[in-house]
């Protein structure tokens, strides 16, 4: 009854069927299985946690290629938490084009 209540709501629909909805899956969960808030994940981006829960949230005026930059950046939390070792790792693959 609650799924048929979701799957009837024109919105929602619209964010299961679209592209950016499996990234969105795969950035909450990686997320999850690192064991960080999304304030962690955000205070890294040098983005806002609202911003960092458009992405889980599947916002759809967010384009793939923003999608696929964060799963990027989101794996470099599997070399180490250490927010400042991140930042330097980030910048290091930044000012090489790394994505």
């Amino acid at each position: 009854m609650l799924f048929d209540s979701f799957k009837s709501n024109p919105e929602i629909n619209e964010k299961l069927e679209s592209k950016q909805f499996k990234y969105s899956e795969q950035i909450m969960d990686m997320r999850i299985k690192l064991e960080l808030t999304p304030n962690e994940i955000a205070k890294f981006l040098n983005i806002t946690p609202e911003q960092y829960i458009n992405y889980e949230y599947c916002e759809l005026n967010i384009p793939i290629k923003k999608y696929k930059e964060m799963l990027t950046n989101i794996s470099l939390f599997l070399f180490t938490k250490n927010i400042s070792k991140l930042i330097k790792l980030k910048n290091l693959l930044n000012k090489y084009n790394f994505t």
